[in-house]
């Protein structure tokens, strides 16, 4: 059985999809792709309005972050 590459495993994801899914995993690629990797969190902090996150999930995400920080879970990248 031949392993289907990841750009078909896309396509076949995006066919599951309704309409309205469909167009907004577009403008979700279209943003993803101009993006560059490793963009400082600073900078994506500046456009947290295209994430639509809530303030409280934000502040969440950042005592995790600030509580995790230096630490390797070796066992969790499996």
């Amino acid at each position: 059985m031949a392993t289907l590459s990841i750009k078909d495993q896309i396509v076949q994801e995006v066919d599951a999809l309704a309409s309205q899914q469909q167009e907004q995993l577009l403008q979700y690629a279209k943003r993803l792709n101009k993006t560059v990797l490793g963009t400082p969190g600073e900078v994506l902090l500046t456009h947290i309005d295209i994430f639509q996150f809530e303030p409280s999930a934000v502040d969440e995400m950042m005592k995790a972050i600030d509580g995790e920080c230096g630490k390797i879970d070796w066992e969790g990248w499996q």
